[in-house]
């Protein structure tokens, strides 16, 4: 029996009742008297470790069915290997990378695919509750923006930083300049201390990492003036700096990559227009920065058609 995923199943007049984790996968089957008659533990990619079972039992590792010959399990569209972590036919869809064998993305933590042809996460939005959940994220930023306009002193720095670092070959002299963007790993080879900037992960480093499993360096981030040792400071008026609140938190989480994007790059506008500096050259850099992620993650950032 299905509800919301698994629910429970019936064998000659007994019921059994189905537990499952976050990610879908069955952990244990109970009788009616809540006695665990079977038990599973599972790597990330499905590979079962330990399993215990006193009834039969074919649905499993994202509560998707398993042949028992074969021990892939069926997605409808195709057959998935555990072992090898792919799908033993290729996607007859080529919207999603070159290799149309992957399952999903790679990042099963996050993800799992109960049709064969597409990704998808069990947390998912409908149209009509994403477009209220974006809704609520903006009453949120309006509040945070207001509450910043009257926390922030006089004397805001009018002027992009960019910071010198001599050498006695001039060829390599390293600059230093806010708005500067590259990989937040290749920023920080470059980084020198007090040099006023620091860089700044549009989206968050703590969404790509929990979203789509790029670190912190691998993830793109544009330097803004942050004074050091001190307070104050562009990058420490952005939306996402610090800890956002737990309520926040969620709803920005909820966000797709493309619109995660455009909300960090339309909060650092802001900021930038409240200093007098947004202007033809600023708004290159973040063109600049949209074609960047979208060659580097395809996947992730690319517009689907």
């Amino acid at each position: 029996m299905r509800g919301y995923g698994l629910v429970k199943k019936e064998i000659d007049n007994n019921q059994y009742y189905y537990h499952q984790n976050e990610h879908g996968d069955i952990t244990h089957l109970i009788n009616i008297d809540e006695e665990i008659e079977n038990s599973y533990q599972y790597d990330v990619f499905g590979n079962i470790r330990e399993q215990q079972e006193n009834v039969e039992n074919v649905f499993k590792y994202a509560g998707e069915q398993q042949d028992q010959e074969t021990e892939q399990y069926y997605l409808r569209a195709r057959f998935y290997n555990p072992v090898i972590a792919r799908f033993t036919q290729e996607d007859v869809y080529r919207g999603d990378g070159l290799n149309l064998y992957i399952y999903v993305v790679n990042n099963p933590l996050l993800w799992f695919d109960p049709s064969g042809y597409a990704k998808c996460s069990s947390d998912e939005l409908t149209p009509e509750e994403y477009q209220r959940n974006k809704e609520e994220l903006k009453k949120m930023y309006q509040d945070f923006v207001e509450k910043k306009h009257e926390s922030v002193e006089h004397g805001v720095n009018r002027n992009l930083i960019e910071y010198r670092v001599d050498n006695e070959d001039p060829t390599k002299v390293i600059v230093i300049k806010e708005l500067e963007f590259d990989t937040y790993g290749n920023l920080q080879k470059k980084a020198k201390k007090g040099d006023g900037v620091t860089g700044h992960h549009m989206p968050s480093a703590d969404y790509m990492m929990k979203k789509f499993g790029v670190s912190k360096d691998d993830s793109y981030a544009m330097n803004l003036e942050q004074k050091t040792p001190g307070s104050g400071g562009r990058h420490r008026r952005t939306f996402s700096y610090g800890r956002m609140p737990d309520e926040v938190k969620k709803r920005y989480f909820k966000l797709n990559a493309r619109d995660m994007l455009a909300f960090d790059l339309w909060d650092a506008r802001r900021v930038l227009k409240e200093d007098g500096l947004w202007n033809s050259e600023a708004r290159k850099v973040f063109s600049d920065y949209i074609k960047a992620y979208e060659e580097a993650y395809p996947e992730i950032f690319k517009k689907k058609g």
